[in-house]
């Protein structure tokens, strides 16, 4: 966790501009809340999956991304991650931010894991730990 669904609309981006697309994911979440880049999962699908959390992409939009967090981030930085995702999501795809469409659920640290492990707290000591690791894997595709 953070997990980014996103469901992209059919044929509407290549391989590279994926890759732009779960590089800003990954950068924005790191950087707005201080988590560690190990934590944050982007994922893409051209098919709704309701099932598997990818939501129909709506008449007129290039994109719908669905990211579940860990509760205890403020309001404004939710904000900040919605529209920094928006903007770097449109720069990829070359069309506007209201072609976009950016959601976000919270849910408890206790109630997500990660390489098997209980997710710590949102800015805990354990969380710093972890960020000190520097278990980060590359770069996502």
């Amino acid at each position: 966790m953070p997990i980014y669904l996103s469901t992209i609309a059919d044929g509407r981006a290549d391989l590279a501009q994926r890759t732009k697309i779960a590089e800003c994911i990954t950068e924005v979440h790191v950087d707005v809340t201080g988590a560690p880049i190990q934590f944050v999962n982007a994922f893409f699908s051209d098919h709704p999956d309701q099932e598997g959390g990818f939501h129909e992409v709506p008449e007129g939009k290039a994109i719908v991304v669905s990211g579940g967090i860990r509760a205890g981030r403020t309001a404004e930085q939710k904000a900040e991650i919605v529209e920094r995702i928006t903007q770097g999501a449109a720069d990829a795809l070359g069309c506007d931010a209201e072609d976009v469409v950016v959601t976000l659920v919270s849910g408890s640290a206790a109630n997500a894991m990660e390489n098997g492990q209980i997710l710590p707290e949102p800015g805990s000591a354990e969380e710093k730990a972890l960020k000190e690791l520097d278990l980060s894997f590359g770069k996502a595709i």
